[in-house]
């Protein structure tokens, strides 16, 4: 059975929205794909959208986000699915999630201000120019000239394109200096995989893992790479921590840590590496997702918008 229409959710929005039956056959073919991804992502028993990410450092729960949703359209895009059932999908979802938000079910709504229509029109306003980037740079060294690490926390997110659990699970066994690159095993619920680093990510990050205060706080054990406070920072922690380089930096606009995936994308685009290798450093299991991180004006990416236009036609 679909956890998601096994749950309350589904049965008390089944039975009091305000909606025609035909429209909630529809909803309901969405809302069993958005099941089966979630059951595929290791949510067997019960779904609570409140109680999404366990926090194993304080036994504390963090609510589904956007990154997550925003992974789970990526997945659709990587299914192949044309512009229009993308625009469905995610139509569905919102006003799905408002509904429960709208009845005090769940706190808040991580498709709220989700743009739609056409994902792969809109995703390319996400990156992060190398303005930007230098800025972020900048204030998250000054933020912590001591350690680093939120500088060395920025540099691999802009080099490596890291989701956020992926970052937030990150250990120093998953490192290798000696190949400069780094597997990825936490966080995912997925096959593992390995993204290089740069000469610079390499530098600053092995200074950061021999720094007293790191090794301090990993006694010699494996532990998390990124930590405050003397704990292992979550989903809140790191939000605050960018929101304050953010405003040390002079950043007033809204920037997602997924935003750097895209960033990632268009800084490798931008330095003529190949799309292909664009694809491996990500993680995409189809080109389609890597294609539309492509910057707007590139070669690819008009060829995509002809295709999406022929496709709309």
């Amino acid at each position: 059975m679909n956890v998601l229409l096994k749950s309350a959710y589904f049965e008390f929005w089944n039975e009091n929205a305000s909606l025609a039956n035909s429209t909630k056959k529809n909803y309901k073919s969405v809302l069993k794909r958005f099941g089966n991804y979630l059951m595929n992502k290791g949510v067997k028993e019960k779904v609570d959208f409140d109680n999404f990410y366990y926090i194993e450092e304080d036994g504390s729960y963090e609510p589904i986000d956007e990154d997550f949703m925003d992974e789970y359209v990526e997945s659709l895009i990587e299914r192949g699915l044309s512009d229009k059932m993308l625009y469905s999908n995610i139509s569905v979802l919102k006003s799905f999630l408002g509904f429960l938000k709208s009845v005090g079910m769940i706190k808040s709504n991580p498709l709220k201000y989700y743009k739609n229509p056409y994902y792969r029109l809109v995703h390319r306003d996400r990156v992060i120019t190398k303005h930007e980037c230098v800025a972020i740079l900048n204030a998250a060294y000054k933020f912590d000239p001591f350690t680093k690490k939120y500088y060395v926390l920025v540099l691999l997110l802009l080099t490596c394109g890291l989701r956020r659990q992926e970052l937030l699970k990150l250990r120093k066994s998953q490192i290798s200096f000696e190949f400069s690159q780094i597997e990825i095993i936490r966080g995912q619920k997925t096959n593992a995989g390995v993204v290089m680093m740069t000469q610079l990510l390499k530098n600053e990050l092995e200074a950061y893992l021999n720094h007293p205060a790191w090794v301090k706080w990993s006694q010699g054990k494996d532990k998390e790479v990124f930590f405050e406070n003397g704990k292992a920072i979550n989903n809140d922690k790191i939000a605050r921590i960018m929101k304050k380089i953010y405003k040390i930096a002079g950043i007033k606009r809204r920037i997602r840590l997924h935003d750097y995936r895209h960033t990632c994308a268009f800084l490798m685009y931008s330095e003529g590496i190949n799309v292909m290798t664009i694809k491996e450093q990500l993680r995409h299991a189809k080109l389609a997702p890597t294609l539309h991180y492509l910057p707007p004006g590139s070669d690819l990416a008009k060829i995509l918008e002809m295709n999406a236009t022929d496709q709309v036609k």
